[in-house]
């Protein structure tokens, strides 16, 4: 295991911070108790240290970092975002985004949007944009557009 802070034990997790992707695992107990009780492995060499923690001991710890105790990454109160994607992208923007609005609540999300969208071989259909778009961003007063037609 790389790094064995990343296993979690009896401990709460939110169905989004679980990610059943490639170097996933789920284990036993046992396994899981044994993998947090091993030290990291000094820079340089392979595996996981000198083994599990004898009954009672405690593994040795890093020095705090100054500030909260936090390391400097995890003290950041503010993230932006650029994401360039197509209309295939539309639903992993969408779980994307909802997941950033969980993750800062109950602070706040500020979306700026850049829209560019054509037809390969007619015009747009100005009564579909209407009913189908613009109609939609009109009737949300927390939405504010622009629209510009090449």
């Amino acid at each position: 295991m790389s790094d064995p802070s990343l296993v979690r034990l009896r401990a709460p997790l939110a169905a989004d911070e679980v990610d059943l992707g490639a170097g996933a695992a789920l284990l036993s107990v046992t396994q899981a108790e044994a993998l947090t009780r091993r030290e990291p492995a000094p820079a340089g060499t392979e595996g996981g240290g000198p083994g599990p923690t004898p009954a009672g001991a405690k593994p040795e710890t890093p020095p705090a970092p100054a500030g909260d105790g936090r390391p400097k990454a995890e003290q950041q109160r503010r993230v932006s975002l650029q994401i360039t994607a197509t209309e295939d992208d539309l639903h992993t923007i969408q779980r994307a985004l909802t997941g950033l609005r969980d993750v800062v609540k109950p602070g706040s999300l500020r979306i700026e949007l850049n829209v560019i969208a054509e037809h390969p071989e007619e015009a747009i259909d100005r009564i579909q944009f209407q009913n189908r778009v613009r109609q939609h961003l009109e009737e949300d007063e927390d939405v504010s557009f622009s629209e510009r037609w090449d």
